[in-house]
């Protein structure tokens, strides 16, 4: 089907100003719903460390009491963290957060005797021996484990410099 050239430069028209305003509607509805913030990120890390002792690994989440997406940072071997919401390091969202913090260490136990190589040894040479057996150890107090008990609120302002917490944990007796 041939369309007159009247008809062809309409349509090419009417095409040609859809995609701008997609463009400004796609836009729009992602920093509407929280799906793209602008840049509005604010770098932050920090410390954390049990009774003054730094802990050497596991992760630290704050939550936006508001909802929505999370901030992590990967606890480093001396401590320390740094948060990442969309890339690597680039900090969270202004605003108030709870914190969590999961530091849990897996210790195997040991047979009696020493090191066994396979299972069948350690199952003939010592029964209450059982590959995969061990303990949970929680570094942190487990009530900072989950955003339900964590008693961890901050707030997150704007700041030139990164705005850093400092999550100086008391083991409870």
């Amino acid at each position: 089907m041939v369309v007159p050239s009247r008809y062809a430069r309409a349509i090419r028209q009417a095409y040609s100003l859809r995609l701008p305003h997609m463009a400004f509607l796609a836009v729009a509805c992602l920093s509407v719903s929280g799906c793209w913030n602008g840049g509005n990120t604010q770098l932050a890390g920090g410390t954390v460390s049990v009774d003054g002792t730094p802990v050497t690994m596991g992760k630290v989440t704050f939550y936006p009491l508001g909802g929505g997406r999370t901030g992590t940072g990967r606890i480093q071997p001396d401590g320390s963290f740094v948060l990442s919401y969309r890339k690597p390091g680039d900090g969270v969202p202004l605003g108030e957060y709870k914190v969590s913090i999961i530091a849990d260490l897996w210790e195997e136990r040991k047979p009696k005797g020493g090191k066994r190589d396979t299972i069948e040894e350690a199952e003939i040479e010592d029964a209450e021996f059982r590959v995969g057996e061990g303990r949970l150890i929680h570094v942190v107090p487990t009530k900072y484990n989950s955003i339900e008990t964590t008693p961890l609120k901050v707030v997150v302002n704007e700041s030139g410099q990164s705005q850093q917490f400092n999550f100086d944990i008391t083991t409870e007796e």
